[in-house]
């Protein structure tokens, strides 16, 4: 992996989206695009989970690709928050956390049920 021709430099409590909306507008890519030349996924969704936290392998190839250190790039996730914001906690893996690797989100992805046709209405013929 090499790094991107041009990067940024994250804005002070910038989140990783709004890192990936901002470097991906620049260079004319999509975050999904930006995610897997990381290594993070290689499918077509982005896990929940990477908004929380990143393990230190996918923090440093996120800093390579993106000229960074890794501790910026940790900095974009919300585990900063963790300790100010009890719901954080209770949604990261592992130990303290309610969620399993089985039970992570994923952004990007919906599985949606078809709606069924609506019907006119009796009244006025109207849907």
């Amino acid at each position: 992996m090499h790094p991107l021709p041009r990067s940024l430099e994250p804005v002070s409590g910038e989140s990783l989206v709004s890192y990936l909306l901002r470097l991906g507008h620049r260079l004319g890519l999509s975050p999904l695009h930006l995610i897997c030349a990381a290594g993070w996924t290689g499918h077509h969704y982005v896990p929940g989970s990477l908004l929380l936290d990143l393990s230190g392998p996918q923090a440093e190839a996120f800093a390579r690709l993106t000229r960074q250190t890794a501790d910026e790039v940790s900095a974009l996730t919300l585990a900063q928050w963790r300790d100010r914001y009890p719901p954080i906690t209770r949604s990261m893996p592992g130990p303290g956390g309610l969620l399993t690797s089985a039970l992570q989100g994923e952004v990007g992805v919906s599985r949606v049920r078809p709606v069924p046709a609506m019907k006119p209405s009796r009244v006025s013929g109207r849907y």
